[in-house]
Formats: C-alpha cells, structure tokens, sequence
C-alpha cells in the first residue's frame, strides 16, 4: 500500500527560544503547525502525524482529523530523527520514506510536493531536498566577523579571488522540505542523507519562521497573496 511507504511527519513541540509558543502563532486563520500539516495532505495519502508535548495542540490536531503523537519529555530538545524512530518503533513498521513538514516552513506548495513524490521513484536517490538561491550579501564569501570593534571578512582571500557579484559560485540554502528514506535516515543519522536531489523553491516559499521580525514578514506575504499553503494554496 503506498500510505503505509510515506511517513508524512510534522514536529511541533510548544516550547520555543525565540517566540513563545511559536508553533502556534496565526497566519491568517491557521496556527504555524497547521500550515505544515495541510501542506502534507497535497500528497493524497494517510493523514499527517502531528508530534507535540502540548496537549492543546494535539485535540486541535485531532479536531482536524490528523494522526498524533505525544513527544516524549526525553526528546523535547533531541533531533528530530530521534523523535521520528521513536514514532515509527510504536506503529509496527518501517516507512520508505519519511516527509518532514516544519511549522517553521509555512509555505509548501502543492507543486512542490507533487514535483517531489515523483523524485521518490528515483532509485538512486536518499533524500530530496528543496533550496532556494542563496542572495548575493548572504554569499559565504561576504561574511564578516567582528572582534570588539574590529570589522573583517573571514574569507579575505576568496573574496579578492572573486571581487565581482559574477565570478563568486552560485549556492543555495534549504528551502522548506526534506524528504529521506527511512533506513538511510538511521545509517547516515540525518534528515539530509546522500545522495540528495534538489528542486528550487522561490526564496518566499522558503521564508523561515524563527523570529518575530520572520512571522511579521510570513503574514506580510500570505496577506498579499504573495505565498500560501495548504487548501489556501
């Protein structure tokens, strides 16, 4: 059955460094976990596991007709494979592949994911990942580092070799989802195992929701219509 191949997973523990009780912060009508886990219903397949140490979210997830799982107090500040093996040892087999969906990645759009469920035919492939190009003042090679109140480039060298925006090498960064087979998640011990396959996301869709200054631009761009998620989408 190809439910039972695909782990589709959404991590939404309620503590949070930077915004408290980020996980469950609007935009527009829907709380930030809900987005990832509408976003996991473009695959068509069983319903998305919602894994919380909040009780409130998870009845609002199971109002909502997701599956959940309590997160164990011993994984709250864990990697997330950890939290996955420990879902999938209490469901009695092991998925192919396993989708993470992060409340912190918003906006997964139907395309996306759609592009990436065809990647998974790909034998060759461990994971797939999206990226978004990687802005000309974010390139490694601008990066600076200060020492009281002293200012210097850490790669001094490359950026001399490079001095034009044109000549430095195009990179990315991660876009806003990660897909990984199962057993190459346990061996390699990440989310992000090799070999991976990429598929470019706008530098929008993949908005990172860690800060306050970060849910003010995400509700910017839902409200303009600029990006969205789920049904909305």
């Amino acid at each position: 059955e190809m439910g039972s191949e695909h782990l589709i997973f959404v991590p939404a523990r309620i503590g949070s460094e930077t915004i408290i009780e980020k996980n469950q912060k609007l935009i527009g009508e829907w709380p930030l976990w809900r987005w990832a886990a509408e976003a996991g219903r473009f695959l068509g397949l069983q319903d998305p596991v919602v894994s919380s140490d909040s009780e409130e979210l998870l009845d609002q997830a199971r109002r909502q007709g997701f599956q959940v799982h309590v997160r164990p107090p011993h994984l709250n500040d864990g990697p997330v494979n950890d939290l996955i093996v420990n879902y999938v040892e209490g469901i009695g087999y092991k998925p192919e592949w396993v989708w993470l969906f992060q409340p912190t990645s918003p906006f997964v759009s139907r395309r996306t994911v759609e592009i990436v469920l065809s990647m998974t035919k790909n034998d060759r492939t461990a994971s797939i990942q999206s990226v978004t190009a990687l802005e000309h003042n974010c390139h490694w090679m601008n990066q600076r580092e200060m020492q009281g109140f002293n200012l210097d480039f850490i790669f001094p060298i490359h950026r001399l070799e490079c001095g034009r925006k044109q000549d430095k090498p195009y990179v990315w960064r991660f876009g806003n989802l990660v897909v990984t087979r199962y057993e190459q998640m346990i061996e390699q011990g990440t989310m992000f195992a090799t070999p991976s396959a990429p598929i470019e996301v706008t530098r929008w869709e993949a908005i990172d929701v860690d800060g306050p200054e970060d849910l003010m631009l995400a509700r910017l761009l839902y409200k303009e219509g600029i990006v969205g998620c789920g049904s909305q989408f």
